[in-house]
């Protein structure tokens, strides 16, 4: 299942955000990429993620995660080529403090993972009815 995110653009720089099943977990697992980013910055440092897309608040838990850091560079599941993702091994005890529906669990998901990289769910799409 591949849920794709129209590109978000941040100072010139585009970002590509996508969701797959991770093989693994059985969880999603958002994998996004920065693209355009100006002469001498490079798309594959993870400093250049934080100083991009990652919200002060969510800094220092981020980079010191699990003793790896919550969010590596690997190859894409699909594509193959260099991409980050949000590491999905908490993503389990995370959800289990909501009580929702399948078809709310994606936004429930998207409202806690998509924030530390700079996605956020518009108000009226997290709304729970």
């Amino acid at each position: 299942a591949v849920l794709r995110k129209p590109v978000i653009q941040r100072d010139g720089a585009i970002v590509c955000y996508e969701i797959h099943l991770h093989p693994t977990y059985r969880m999603p697992c958002l994998w996004f990429q920065i693209q355009g980013l100006d002469t001498g910055e490079s798309q594959y440092d993870l400093d250049t993620v934080f100083r991009y897309l990652v919200p002060e608040q969510y800094k220092e838990g981020l980079r010191r995660y699990g003793g790896i850091g919550g969010i590596s560079l690997d190859n894409h599941p699909v594509k193959g080529d260099p991409w980050f993702f949000v590491h999905p091994c908490l993503t389990g005890d995370n959800m289990s403090a909501f009580k929702c529906r399948i078809s709310e669990y994606l936004t429930i998901w998207l409202g806690l993972v998509g924030g530390c990289v700079g996605l956020w769910v518009p108000r009226q799409m997290a709304t729970i009815k």
